[in-house]
């Protein structure tokens, strides 16, 4: 089910791209079907799981799609650049997952706060990534 999903997603934000339309409008999706999802209550690890799913898959589509517009010399370029992103990424989800130990919250609670944070951290890269391929 869940590479049904994933294959439904990328068709999704493929033909978003290709039809013209706003790729920011898909984040925006995920980020709506995020909050929704935790205000039910029911198993937020869970969907804060998913949405940090969602934002690193997406932002393995929008990368992929910047790249292929590079021409060699803006390929190396892009690939150094999202190197020294997820060294950064690497450190701040080390960080986060730290500070969140160093505090009196624990269990399910702290789950969320983290998955949220990180897939904060990779949202603002997507975003990064689809204001280059709109413009």
């Amino acid at each position: 089910m869940f590479k049904l999903k994933k294959c439904l997603l990328t068709v999704f934000v493929l033909s978003g791209y290709y039809s013209f339309a706003q790729p920011s409008i898909v984040v925006h999706k995920f980020d709506s079907l995020y909050q929704v999802c935790l205000y039910t209550g029911d198993n937020q690890v869970h969907c804060a799981g998913r949405y940090a799913t969602e934002m690193d898959s997406m932002l393995n589509v929008v990368y992929s799609m910047l790249r292929v517009r590079c021409d060699t010399n803006g390929r190396v370029k892009l690939k150094n650049e999202q190197d020294q992103w997820i060294i950064e990424r690497d450190k701040y989800f080390t960080t986060v997952s730290t500070e969140n130990v160093d505090k009196e919250m624990s269990g399910e609670g702290e789950q969320v706060i983290v998955l949220g944070k990180e897939a904060g951290y990779v949202r603002k890269r997507v975003v990064q990534l689809i204001d280059r391929l709109t413009y």
